[in-house]
């Protein structure tokens, strides 16, 4: 998803996306702030309502992370650094060049922007459900109800912040830091908070 602007747009497409210099260079620190706000308030709320069970959000994606390859005898410090690292570069990279640029602009050519604004967010919410949600046992799919719904609410307001970032600044560049930083905030409360709770 990164590399489809520079594949298939122009320069002038480039810019329609976002992919320009944020109008505003001091929006970058609130926008990593409130992502990494955000984040933590996920964690918190997950934690409080659900506790330290399957219905948590983050220990689903901490429990993805630990069968992801075998863990034994390898630091929490190692183990944090390899799953961060790509959760703030990789993600946030591909899906605001997708989600707040590529879809964005393309539902604007037919729709008006608040309409392309929550549908975008609508489909980045839905795609998370693959994070917690979506749940495969027995050779079958079923949906976590309500934790399921209430992470997709929360990766609505998610996509929603990011969607601020990139509206205010005409860039997908503080969008970028904003996911970023939600990301690494996310990363640490799970390794500070969940991750020695695993079996």
């Amino acid at each position: 998803m990164v590399a489809t602007p520079w594949l298939f747009f122009n320069q002038d497409g480039r810019r329609q996306i976002g992919v320009v210099r944020a109008t505003s260079k001091k929006s970058y620190v609130p926008a990593a702030a409130t992502g990494a706000v955000l984040a933590l308030v996920c964690g918190v709320i997950g934690s409080r309502v659900y506790g330290a069970t399957q219905d948590n959000w983050f220990v689903s994606i901490a429990q993805a992370f630990y069968r992801s390859f075998d863990t034994t005898g390898k630091s929490t410090l190692l183990l944090f650094v390899v799953f961060t690292v790509p959760a703030i570069i990789f993600s946030p990279l591909g899906e605001e060049t997708f989600f707040r640029g590529v879809l964005q602009r393309s539902l604007e050519s037919s729709l008006p922007r608040n309409t392309s604004t929550y549908i975008e967010c609508g489909a980045f919410a839905t795609v998370h459900l693959c994070h917690h949600g979506l749940h495969w046992a027995d050779n079958k799919l079923s949906l976590l109800l309500p934790s399921g719904l209430l992470w997709m609410l929360l990766m609505f307001l998610a996509a929603r912040l990011f969607a601020h970032w990139r509206s205010a600044t005409q860039s997908i560049y503080p969008s970028i830091v904003s996911h970023m930083a939600f990301n690494a905030a996310m990363s640490i409360y799970i390794f500070m908070f969940v991750w020695e709770k695993l079996d």
